[in-house]
């Protein structure tokens, strides 16, 4: 009689065991997951080939918004339907807004897609308060923007430190009212690197929109470094008081003495009647 004893598998055999069948699984599964997202991935490329194909989903309205002065809206429709694709989900929001700003007076835009084939386009116009004295434009900001074929004379011209361009537009924005009352207009606004301050006006009953800005200027008044508003605040007193009448013949006038002014005269000395004081404000 035979008695055959068969080993009995010990716990590592089990669990050796075990751990082949969890990584069969997990393989199969693996490779189950694998397949899906293939599958899902190739499904996607169709979709986004069907909807980026050219002759799907044409652009066919371009809506403008945004209160536009000097900008036709025609304009900007025509200059996005030549740089853009026909497609509209082709169209690179980012580089449409570019198209945009690239002509003179958009300051910014910002685009969004209306569904199905509308671009909706809002848009903003650089405000215009001077000019530069080289030939650009200044914004309301205190940026430069060149704006061809614009003309202006009203608009003051500033020149000086390009830093200091802001200092002079809330300058005229602080007093152009104070020198109007007493009927003189803020012509040219300079600021040097050094703090230096000059300002050239004219009276308003001179001015001639033919004229440039820079051939307007009839009174350069010199204020020298530091706030200005006492210098101006003296210069508008003597001006009603003492100058108004000699106005055609004042060249410029130099505040920055204490007690008293330098002026020069365009032509021969006229005659002031008596002598007046100025105090120090």
């Amino acid at each position: 009689m035979k008695i055959s004893i068969k080993n009995r598998p010990t716990t590592e055999d089990q669990i050796q065991a075990r751990s082949t069948e969890a990584f069969a699984v997990k393989r199969k599964s693996g490779i189950a997951v694998v397949a899906v997202l293939l599958c899902v991935f190739a499904f996607a490329g169709l979709g986004i080939d069907f909807l980026l194909q050219p002759h799907r989903f044409p652009l066919k309205r371009i809506e403008i918004q945004g209160d536009l002065r000097n900008t036709y809206t025609q304009q900007i429709q025509r200059v996005l339907a030549e740089n853009m694709p026909s497609n509209i989900f082709r169209i690179n929001l980012a580089e449409a807004a570019d198209v945009a700003q690239s002509l003179p007076w958009i300051s910014e835009a910002t685009i969004r897609r209306q569904w199905p084939d509308t671009l909706q386009v809002r848009v903003h116009e650089y405000v215009v308060e001077a000019r530069w004295e080289s030939g650009e434009w200044v914004d309301q900001s205190g940026k430069k923007v060149v704006l061809p074929d614009y003309q202006n004379s009203k608009l003051p011209v500033l020149g000086g430190d390009e830093e200091y361009v802001r200092d002079m537009l809330n300058l005229h924005r602080r007093w152009a009212g104070k020198f109007h009352s007493k009927g003189l207009e803020i012509r040219e606004l300079r600021k040097s690197a050094r703090g230096e301050w000059q300002i050239g006006v004219s009276p308003v009953k001179e001015l001639n929109v033919e004229d440039s800005g820079l051939e307007d200027q009839s009174i350069r008044v010199v204020l020298g470094r530091g706030e200005p508003g006492p210098g101006i605040e003296r210069f508008v007193w003597l001006y009603s008081e003492v100058f108004e009448s000699l106005s055609d013949s004042l060249g410029s006038v130099d505040m920055r003495y204490p007690d008293g002014v330098a002026v020069q005269w365009e032509s021969k000395l006229p005659k002031v009647p008596g002598s007046i004081k100025i105090k120090s404000t």
